[in-house]
């Protein structure tokens, strides 16, 4: 690629276009000493100085519309996850609630359990459990997924109340 595209490229992100409309400014209006030769660049190249430092600030402002608009999108998505979470451990049955109850008491995200445990393969296909790739004469470990374990360590009350039978 010829180096004026790259160069457009790097005038156009947010830093650089603030600093090219603010240098832009400094030309057009504030006195810098005469050894500079200012003036007669201001004299000679003030109107394109100017359109220039238009142009930046335009980008500049677009820029940051985009990144906000971006950042609110994240936030929005970040709740939505959250939301859905919420709902589905609000809907969780008895026997998988004594499954998280344990890995809560036992503050543990990784716990043995057996393959046929009643609540293990719907906390699995839910995806709050994981399997994680292991033999052992125990049974397989099991990982609660992270958002989850935040969610449910934090306010084990909240969604898991009413789990006091301890089956293991």
């Amino acid at each position: 690629m010829p180096d004026w595209v790259e160069l457009a490229k790097l005038a156009v992100r947010p830093r650089y276009s603030f600093s090219l409309f603010l240098t832009s400014l400094v030309v057009l209006l504030i006195p810098l000493p005469s050894q500079l030769k200012i003036e007669e660049i201001r004299n000679e190249y003030g109107q394109w100085v100017g359109l220039a430092a238009v142009f930046f600030f335009i980008v500049w402002i677009v820029e940051l519309f985009i990144m906000g608009a971006s950042f609110i999108v994240y936030i929005y998505d970040r709740y939505q996850e959250k939301k859905i979470m919420k709902s589905m451990l609000d809907g969780l049955n008895q026997d998988e609630k004594c499954i998280l109850m344990q890995h809560v008491n036992k503050k543990e995200t990784t716990l043995s359990w057996s393959v046929n445990k009643p609540g293990i393969a719907s906390l699995v296909h839910k995806g709050i459990l994981e399997q994680v790739s292991s033999e052992s004469s125990f049974g397989k470990p099991h990982v609660v997924e992270k958002k989850v374990w935040d969610l449910v360590r934090n306010k084990p009350d909240r969604y898991l109340a009413n789990s006091n039978k301890v089956s293991i």
